[in-house]
């Protein structure tokens, strides 16, 4: 019992393989799209609007070759980022797919963090969290919304991610970070577990969830240390 616990909580190469196949879907199809869009404005836009698809398109790629390059050679390659300059960073390549789907998104970043780690972890985490707040939203007429929002506590420096989709009934709420588990079928429910094992790994972190059906759902990652304002 106590060696099958101590082998669950560490990531595999096994496990990070299948992570990095589950993740990069997200950043290819940010490129996909952007490309589509440079292809159907072609004729109607101006070269500074093209360049911005364009833009989109190489950063999202240069995030799968960080992806492939640190899984196929197993290096965590460390550095010192601004949490809020990468969130930001992340959000504007989501912003045509999240224009597409009439999703609204706000930021509120009150506090930053300068954050010691791989970058293409940080970059995993929020992409997971932003794919699964667009896909929870029904198919109907309200006002949809995706919020990212930094704050501190006495003893942690926050991300919250939500939005107000059609939540999570209580039932799953114990479920949701459990290896293998999905609300969406066969193949997939990696995301959430992948999440709480790096949030543990690489930053000594936590993940926590809020939820109410019919009214959204709330991600929170808590990250230890002070932070520092994030105002100009």
């Amino acid at each position: 019992m106590g060696k099958r616990k101590q082998k669950d909580s560490f990531i595999t190469p096994e496990m990070q393989l299948q992570g990095v196949l589950h993740d990069i879907s997200s950043p290819l199809s940010i490129v996909q799209l952007n490309l589509d869009l440079i292809q159907e404005n072609l004729d109607g836009q101006s070269r500074r609007e093209l360049n911005k698809f364009l833009d989109k398109a190489l950063l999202g790629m240069q995030q799968v070759k960080r992806m492939v390059i640190n899984t196929r050679f197993k290096i965590a390659a460390q550095s010192s980022f601004s949490a809020c300059e990468q969130l930001g960073l992340l959000c504007s390549l989501y912003k045509e797919k999240l224009k597409l789907k009439s999703i609204l998104l706000e930021q509120d970043y009150r506090e930053d963090k300068m954050l010691i780690a791989d970058v293409t972890i940080f970059e995993r985490i929020i992409t997971n969290l932003l794919d699964n707040a667009i896909s929870a939203f029904p198919d109907d007429s309200r006002l949809k919304y995706i919020k990212l929002r930094t704050s501190r506590s006495k003893y942690y420096f926050s991300i919250s991610i939500s939005d107000n989709g059609k939540g999570i009934i209580m039932s799953e709420m114990n479920k949701i970070f459990n290896k293998g588990y999905s609300s969406s079928g066969k193949g997939k429910g990696l995301g959430l577990f992948m999440i709480k094992k790096f949030m543990q790994e690489y930053f000594s972190g936590t993940v926590s969830c809020r939820s109410k059906v019919g009214e959204g759902t709330t991600f929170y990652l808590n990250f230890p240390g002070k932070s520092k304002s994030a105002a100009t």
